[in-house]
């Protein structure tokens, strides 16, 4: 619990784009591991490689997106003057 604790400060000191991605990667990582583990439902022997197949699928392009759109948040914000 302390651990669960500890990094939800840590998290806040991160700047608010990158929470952001962290969020939302976070969340697209879990639905693509549900996704995975329901199709894997089928032959069961594959579910663990079906489980970490949809979470790489869906984690990787959402975190890259969401990274790029993080980048370019910060960006506007110091060329307008926001710190």
């Amino acid at each position: 619990m302390r651990i669960i604790v500890h990094s939800l400060m840590s998290i806040r000191e991160v700047p608010l784009p990158w929470r952001v991605v962290l969020v939302i990667s976070g969340c697209s990582v879990t639905m693509g591991g549900v996704a995975g583990g329901i199709l894997g439902l089928r032959y069961l022997p594959t579910l663990p490689a079906a489980i970490a197949e949809g979470a790489f699928i869906a984690g990787l392009p959402v975190a890259s997106i969401t990274s790029i759109m993080a980048a370019i948040w910060i960006a506007v914000r110091r060329w307008k003057g926001h710190h």
